[in-house]
């Protein structure tokens, strides 16, 4: 299965998802001592070190690059069968 960072960095980029992570980061700090506690700042740096590129995920780091493809491809797939579906309708009507 496809983790959600992994299909983030494929649609958006390292870049963007480095931002979210960060922003993620400051809202289990944030919110730490209100709701979620030692999890939180668990969550948090779990957040900042994937966004500082030291991924917390290492040990499964050598799939990334194949889980990107696969999402690749899992959308090219998905792109044809709408295209064929839009043009069934539109051939319909």
């Amino acid at each position: 299965s496809v983790e959600c960072l992994d299909a983030m960095v494929s649609a958006f980029g390292r870049e963007a998802v480095n931002t979210f992570a960060v922003c993620n980061a400051f809202k289990y700090i944030f919110r730490h001592e209100n709701k979620g506690g030692k999890e939180d700042l668990l969550k948090a740096i779990f957040y900042l070190r994937f966004a500082t590129g030291d991924d917390p995920r290492a040990a499964r780091a050598h799939k990334s690059k194949d889980i990107a493809k696969t999402v690749d491809s899992d959308m090219a797939a998905y792109e044809q069968r709408l295209d064929r579906k839009s043009t069934r309708l539109n051939s319909s009507h």
